[in-house]
């Protein structure tokens, strides 16, 4: 997809999972930064909306979820993983037309606000 290509070699960053011989089609696209960054998904909203890049939240482990009440206290321990990760991955824009020079904006975002720019 456009944000791959663009984002391509920056350090420190995941996407998605693209299967060998298969084909992703997720609805959304989402950057997981990796610890060794630093960045988390509060930190790179701020600092993307500075740039004037919009950027959503990751999805947040349901159990933390106020339909849930009480369960974080049970499943954050249990569920470490998906708690690390919501607290450091965030969702781009996902518009089927989105422009090239808008994609370009929000990849440069990204290396921006992780210092490879």
């Amino acid at each position: 997809d456009g944000y791959r290509e663009r984002l391509a070699g920056v350090p420190g960053i995941q996407f998605n999972a693209e299967p060998e011989g298969g084909f992703n089609s997720v609805w959304i696209t989402s950057v997981v930064f990796d610890q060794s960054t630093g960045m988390t998904k509060a930190r790179a909203i701020e600092e993307l909306g500075k740039l004037g890049v919009p950027a959503r939240p990751f999805f947040y482990p349901l159990s933390s979820l106020p339909a849930y009440p009480g369960a974080e206290a049970v499943y954050r321990e249990k569920n470490p993983r998906a708690y690390d990760i919501s607290s450091r991955a965030i969702n781009l824009s996902c518009s089927s037309n989105l422009t090239a020079q808008q994609l370009d904006i929000i990849a440069n975002g990204i290396k921006t606000i992780l210092g490879h720019r």
